[in-house]
């Protein structure tokens, strides 16, 4: 007799339901069970190939052509794409691979010379991503040619080098108007470059750019020109234009362009520009975005999301009129993120000159925007504000949920072995817990080297995540391991303890370029005293805890 859950298990909508959450190692598992899980499981584990030459070792067999590259034995022909088919079918996503699992130019050529080759070989694809730079990558300029149609809705241009703009076998101007031409209902496009000398890398890209049907442009940060900014302008369905997602392409997102020298001159934008504009990144001179947000021409009372990263030493005048002018034309933004670092094209002595902390009054316009969820402010000096100008600021903010106010300075005029002082503390953390239980992420420069209180009358019952940044640490174990017990008392048992440079402190932070002191030494304390909360909270959560010994 047929149980109930035998029949369950078979309900091919519910089984296809389970297997997307499992990873394509568990996927291919599955398969084994049986025949009718094994063709949902192959779905699933050829939805997104990350290796091509594990799919195209199906088609015909592989060989080396050397350490960086694959090539056919022979080229495909009728009979193998006809078995290639039904998995030709599953293909919908083709990130971009690296070497030696990529399209080589000598199987991109094979290809292109079968005769049998079919006009659309994954009907299917929604996402295609190719490196288009560097000497192992020949071929880049015809990889469209054999994988693009109208179904593609997302192209990933990755790794562009000026050298790749105008080549023997063809140029970078003619690979953008045929991959527009052949996926003209694209709605996302991805483009980073190797390099932040991207002279004469933007204006081939015009035929990609000017896609009306894009609702979301993704560029590594130094692609931010006045040229891609205006024309961008342009495209009426144009959702968010971004910064490349620095969890997908880290190694890319810290590149500023080496110089602000294209922005010597204002924006130049049409009446409608950026109409559907809801999340925008902005790269340029603090006087520029002040200019642009200002501009009647410009949307800023619809942007939900803006992204900041000034390319100057803003003074505490420029800072101050940003932020008043983002609090007054911006009135529907939900989350803001300034990195206020200055680029390492300006000169350290003129930084230091100008250098000022940010201040209450400096922040105090911010109060105004009341839908505003996430507030991320990274700067070189620790702010200057006292608990009770810091709660005065978050009484005015009744929906923010994040708040990341820079945790990690990296400047300051004394000693190394004299961090700045700060005026937040334990008193802090207790206040926020029991004022602000709602907080999800928090990211403060808090000194917690003086005593750990013995009572605390409540704890972070939501937070996911507390970036400490650069805080001191305790020097003495023993007052480290009551630094741990104190924080276990006051956070979640889900809680991330993070500090230091990268990972939790999220978007875009710069390298520390301008610290005078290494804080080796104390993120090597933070360290211990991370592994001690963790484990300290998995034991009061009863909850296990990957991260135990992980660095956040």
């Amino acid at each position: 007799m047929v149980t109930r859950m035998e029949i369950v298990m078979t309900m091919p909508e519910l089984i296809d339901a389970i297997f997307v959450h499992l990873s394509r190692a568990e996927n291919a598992v599955t398969a084994l069970v049986c025949k009718q899980w094994l063709e949902i499981s192959r779905d699933h584990i050829w939805y997104e190939v990350e290796r091509p030459t594990e799919l195209f070792n199906q088609l015909s067999p592989l060989q080396p052509e050397d350490e960086n590259a694959y090539e056919f034995v022979r080229i495909p022909r009728q009979a193998d794409w006809t078995a290639f088919e039904p998995l030709a079918r599953r293909v919908h996503r083709l990130p971009s691979p690296v070497p030696p699992y990529h399209v080589s130019s000598r199987m991109a050529g094979a290809l292109l010379r079968s005769a049998t080759r079919p006009r659309i070989i994954f009907p299917n694809l929604e996402y295609l991503a190719w490196n288009v730079g560097g000497p192992q990558m020949l071929g880049w300029e015809s990889l469209h040619l054999l994988f693009l149609h109208p179904g593609v809705r997302r192209v990933g241009l990755q790794a562009l080098v000026p050298g790749n703009v105008d080549t023997a076998f063809g140029s970078l101007t003619d690979v953008a108007a045929e991959i527009a031409e052949m996926s003209p209902n694209m709605i996302q496009l991805d483009v980073t470059t190797t390099t932040r000398e991207v002279a004469g890398l933007d204006e081939p890209l015009l035929p990609l750019l000017s896609i009306a049907s894009l609702t979301q442009v993704n560029l590594c940060q130094s692609l931010f020109t006045p040229f891609v900014l205006e024309t961008v302008s342009l495209l009426p369905n144009l959702r968010s234009l971004l910064a490349i997602d620095p969890d997908v392409y880290q190694e890319h997102i810290n590149y500023d362009p080496v110089s602000a020298a294209d922005f010597s001159r204002p924006l130049v934008l049409a009446p409608g520009a950026y109409g559907a504009l809801k999340k925008l990144h902005l790269a340029m001179p603090t006087a520029n975005m002040s200019s642009l947000l200002n501009d009647t021409c410009f949307p800023a009372t619809q942007l939900q999301e803006l992204r900041v990263r000034v390319l100057d030493a803003p003074t505490s005048d420029a800072t101050s009129t940003l932020i008043s002018t983002i609090a007054t034309r911006c009135v529907q933004l939900q989350a803001l993120i300034m990195n206020l670092y200055p680029p390492d094209f300006i000169e350290r002595s003129t930084v230091e000159q100008i250098l000022s902390p940010l201040t209450a009054s400096m922040l105090a316009p911010l109060r105004s925007l009341k839908e505003l969820d996430a507030i991320f402010i990274h700067h070189l000096m620790p702010v200057s504000l006292s608990n009770e100008e810091f709660f005065h600021l978050l009484a005015g903010l009744p929906s923010l949920t994040r708040l990341f106010l820079v945790p990690r300075p990296d400047y300051w005029p004394n000693p190394p072995d004299q961090p700045p002082a700060s005026c937040f503390d334990w008193q802090t953390l207790i206040l926020m817990a029991q004022k602000y239980p709602h907080i999800t992420r928090l990211g403060l420069y808090v000194d917690l080297t003086g005593p750990a209180p013995t009572t605390i009358p409540a704890r972070f019952p939501a937070l996911g995540v507390l970036e400490l940044g650069t805080s001191p640490c305790p020097l003495l174990r023993s007052a480290r391991a009551k630094l741990a017990t104190a924080l276990c008392g006051i956070l979640s048992g889900r809680t991330i303890l993070a500090s230091g440079f990268l990972k939790n402190s999220t978007w875009n932070v710069n390298p520390p370029v301008y610290a005078d002191p290494s804080f080796e030494a104390d993120l090597a304390r933070w360290a211990e005293v991370r592994t001690l909360v963790h484990f300290g909270l998995a034991l009061i959560s009863g909850a296990s805890r990957d991260d135990i010994c992980k660095d956040d």
